[in-house]
């Protein structure tokens, strides 16, 4: 009578490794990769290829490198790394209560607790050559236009961006986001420029 019932504890062992991961959150996730302006050869790490605007469905525990190229600008590369998701000790709680420890273990395992960061990927381009800037760039006075220009740089202060943007039409976060239409600018505690949000 021992063998069927050790038979049978295999079998429920074997479920719940190939079923726990997926219960909460699943092992992978959708990138988005936006870039401005559009139009941008993306190709990963791991050969995948798309053209922006697009996603890709990838798993949550790899760390990946985008590679970005458009004719006209200079390349851009971008670090997308797994992190601990905001749900994710919510997930792998709930799959401690459906698997005991081995769900648990195979949450971390798999990656089902992670979520990938940046997400979405949102890449400004700047043109390689100044003299082809009014061709392939939106107006200075755009925030697209003026990074486009290298007018606009991580590091630039408050003071500079106004110069050359005007003012933003709303602050958040203590004054540390500026909204000017979808592109929010992000500074840091010594009010320098230092990244750009897109509106979700």
């Amino acid at each position: 009578m021992r063998v069927p019932r050790i038979a049978s504890m295999s079998v429920a062992v074997g479920l719940l490794l190939g079923g726990c991961a997926t219960i909460t959150r699943g092992t992978t996730e959708s990138l988005g990769i936006q870039s401005e302006p559009p139009g941008a050869k993306v190709e990963l790490s791991t050969g995948q290829t798309c053209i922006t605007p697009c996603s890709l469905e990838l798993k949550r525990k790899y760390e990946y490198r985008l590679y970005l190229r458009k004719n006209g600008f200079n390349d851009v590369t971008v670090e997308v790394e797994p992190r601990v998701a905001g749900t994710g000790a919510a997930g792998v709680a709930g799959n401690v209560l459906v698997g005991g420890i081995i769900g648990m273990g195979v949450d971390a395992a798999s990656g089902a607790a992670m979520t990938l960061g940046p997400n979405p990927v949102h890449v400004h381009l700047v043109v390689r050559n100044p003299v082809d800037a009014d061709r392939l760039c939106e107006p200075p006075g755009s925030v697209a236009g003026a990074i486009c220009r290298g007018q606009l740089q991580a590091g630039a202060t408050q003071e500079e961006v106004q110069q050359l943007l005007g003012p933003p039409q709303e602050r958040r976060a203590d004054g540390r986001e500026w909204q000017y239409g979808h592109d929010t600018l992000v500074f840091d505690e010594g009010g320098r420029f230092a990244s750009t949000l897109i509106a979700r």
